[in-house]
């Protein structure tokens, strides 16, 4: 009797669920019982319409001779002596074909306190699950306009958008406010020995920062910090310096640049400018440098995500294989520099980096 066939579909959930949580000489282990769909919450995610996303959890045990156990659920929730946590959304409606991996899944992996937890959670996945929802019912209240010839007030899709408009407002609303209780709960990692007294912002944790305004924010905070000392005045530079750069990335992540393509090319130069004028400012607290290398990876990443979303939100709504080609030519020819402006500079301001051009190098 032949072995039964296994779900590449399940096999690819089960991988990538281990390769994020599970420890590194352990993961073929953990793949192998993931694979086993204990619960049956992998299957319920491929072949359920309504299960839009895992959740999957490494929790510590109470008795520490025992290993952590795996958790696996459909809803999105915090547990308690969590170590790791993995998310994988489905971004479609309907059953996930072989086809749609890996474009059609996103993966979040979550640091376990409550408030970033829940950061994270409204920024990588109910955010992007709502604004998905709202342009699916844009598209198709468009193309039911002219069949539709009564429909009840609760299907009207005036009142269905007004009202993902107002959720989506307050999400990030809501998302603005638990970004500045996570910057501001990592301050207790600031405290530099033997002086107590003195905030060293490089020891703030790096994963409540998922977006260019998250770092622009933590300088714009700590520097009114009474405990900073005499690093005051470094921390006001730096502070100084990002804050030109708060009003174009607010309007990148509203999806409304003047000038679009070029406001965009317009924003990595001010980025550029802003990095080259910190870089050489250093702290008196061990001479070290101000913004850290780890600060500049991570500052680096989250614009090139946040340009990255900026080019999906302007073309999402654009059928690339119904559309002619001249309608979209625009478009793509904007996109494209951009993105390539931006890959061109980032190559240069690494040059930069190593080399130290003004400064002596970086560490």
């Amino acid at each position: 009797m032949s072995a039964a066939v296994k779900d590449p579909r399940l096999q690819y959930i089960a991988v990538t669920i281990a390769d994020s949580i599970a420890p590194i000489n352990q993961r073929e282990q953990y793949a192998a019982a993931l694979e086993q769909d204990p619960g049956g919450s992998i299957s319920s995610f491929l072949d359920q319409s309504n299960v839009v996303l895992i959740q999957a959890s490494l929790v510590a045990s109470t008795k520490g001779t025992e290993p952590p156990q795996l958790r696996l659920g459909n809803k999105v929730e915090l547990v308690s002596n969590c170590q790791h946590q993995v998310i994988v959304l489905k971004l479609k409606t309907g059953p996930l074909d072989l086809d749609d991996f890996p474009s059609k899944i996103a993966v979040s992996t979550v640091p376990q306190s409550p408030v970033v937890s829940l950061y994270h959670n409204l920024k990588d996945v109910y955010a992007p699950l709502l604004s998905s929802s709202s342009s699916s019912k844009s598209s198709s209240s468009k193309s039911s306009k002219s069949s539709a010839s009564s429909s009840a007030p609760s299907s009207d899709p005036q009142s269905a958008g007004l009202i993902n408009t107002q959720l989506q407002e307050l999400i990030e609303h809501v998302q603005a406010g638990l970004g500045a209780a996570a910057r501001q709960g990592g301050l207790g990692a600031l405290v530099d020995a033997p002086d107590s007294s003195i905030l060293d912002p490089n020891k703030a944790p790096l994963s409540d920062i998922l977006t260019p305004l998250d770092e622009i924010n933590f300088w714009a905070e700590i520097q009114c910090n009474p405990n900073l000392g005499t690093l005051k005045s470094a921390v006001q530079q730096v502070a100084l310096c990002l804050e030109t750069l708060r009003m174009p990335f607010d309007s990148l992540a509203s999806g409304q640049v003047e000038g679009e393509w070029e406001g965009v090319k317009e924003l990595i130069d001010l980025v550029c400018h802003a990095l080259r004028a910190i870089w050489p400012i250093r702290l008196p607290l061990g001479n070290a440098w101000a913004f850290s290398q780890a600060r500049c990876e991570n500052f680096l990443k989250c614009v090139g995500l946040a340009f990255t979303a900026f080019v999906q939100l302007r073309l999402k709504n654009d059928d690339l294989w119904s559309v002619a080609f001249s309608d979209l030519r625009g478009s793509l020819n904007g996109a494209a520099g951009a993105l390539s402006k931006w890959a061109t500079e980032t190559r240069l301001l690494t040059e930069e980096w190593r080399a130290g051009v003004g400064t002596g190098g970086h560490e």
